[in-house]
């Protein structure tokens, strides 16, 4: 549990000083957000949540990095779409989607700043792995009872089921 608790921690780190430097304005903003205590508190936990803030946070960054750059040569390199992608999965493949409008953000970088064929690609991954995502999160809702008895017998299969069943209350 430790060596888990100190993976994650180090994970965390080393993540959100990647979304720091990475950043050109802001830097400040995205330090005060990665050392909020809650979020140094989950970093230090066994838990999904350090690794999905803080590849948030990078992929937030990159976003920022390309929207805010105005100089119309830079384009966005190979390295920052493989972390988008790499970011864009792990937030897509956890906590049943509840992240996952932060993959929006990626319609802030502009258009000029990918090659043509490069944007296509992009766009076709990003929603590959969001449909991939979803389809594994249904499979494995489906097959895999998810009881929680930490939360005073709340019962999550009954809530999933309720919503899917009273999908415009739900929506309201």
């Amino acid at each position: 549990i430790l060596l888990g608790r100190l993976c994650d921690s180090v994970f965390y780190s080393a993540f959100c000083y990647l979304a720091i430097k990475n950043m050109k304005y802001y830097k400040t903003l995205f330090f005060a957000v990665a050392t909020l205590p809650l979020g140094l508190w989950l970093a230090g936990s066994f838990s999904l949540d350090p690794i999905l803030i803080s590849t948030s946070l990078l992929f937030l960054s990159i976003c920022f990095k390309y929207y805010f750059d105005r100089n119309s040569d830079v384009m966005v390199s190979k390295a920052d779409m493989v972390l988008l992608l790499g970011c864009g999965l792990s937030i897509a493949s956890v906590k049943y989607f509840v992240y996952a409008p932060v993959l929006l953000f990626f319609f802030l970088i502009p258009k000029k700043k990918f090659k043509k064929k490069t944007y296509v690609g992009m766009i076709i991954a990003a929603i590959l792995i969001v449909v991939a995502m979803g389809a594994i999160q249904l499979y494995l809702l489906k097959t895999i009872p998810f009881e929680e008895d930490r939360n005073f017998d709340v019962n999550v299969v009954a809530q999933i089921k309720w919503v899917f069943t009273h999908i415009i209350d739900a929506a309201g």
